[in-house]
């Protein structure tokens, strides 16, 4: 793994996902993420059948509530930092 990585410029998206994983991983790995994201895969998987309307692949709405909660969080927990 580390020589495919080492092959790969530094102008690819890999570099920034290691970057926003690590961020993540400093600042909102915690027991209140994991129940949070368990909440709402929980209510997708509950309400699925009712979630039709939405054209979208079901884990994409679940990384968008995710974001959402991480955007949330980094408002209210330090409105000057971000």
């Amino acid at each position: 793994m580390c020589e495919i990585l080492e092959n790969i410029d530094n102008k690819s998206n890999i570099n920034g996902l290691f970057k926003s994983g690590a961020f993540y991983a400093k600042f909102f790995a915690d027991s209140w993420s994991v129940l949070i994201a368990l909440i709402s895969l929980i209510l997708i998987v509950w309400f699925a059948d009712y979630l039709t309307f939405i054209p979208w692949n079901l884990i994409v709405v679940l990384i968008i509530t995710h974001a959402v909660y991480v955007i949330i969080r980094m408002i209210l927990t330090s409105p000057d930092r971000y």
